[in-house]
């Protein structure tokens, strides 16, 4: 999967998670890493983008749930 900010952000809410615990899931000291990557402002690192291999894997999320979460997310906006 490419791990778009979208996508990073999907596999978020996948997980039901909030920044802060998606962080430390992704051994990070600063939610706000989260929230630059969710913004596009920030590229997770190559070891990084292993660890949102494995933990989409491990949780599940595809790019089919993906896009299931997508148009579920958009008809609550």
């Amino acid at each position: 999967m490419e791990w778009t900010p979208e996508n990073i952000y999907l596999l978020r809410k996948h997980l039901d998670e909030t920044q802060q615990q998606f962080a430390e899931r992704m051994g990070l000291r600063r939610a706000n890493t989260v929230l630059e990557w969710e913004a596009g402002r920030l590229n997770p690192s190559g070891a990084v983008r292993r660890l949102l291999d494995i933990c989409a894997k491990e949780s599940g999320f595809t790019d089919r749930v993906a896009a299931k979460l997508r148009e579920k997310l958009k008809g609550t906006e």
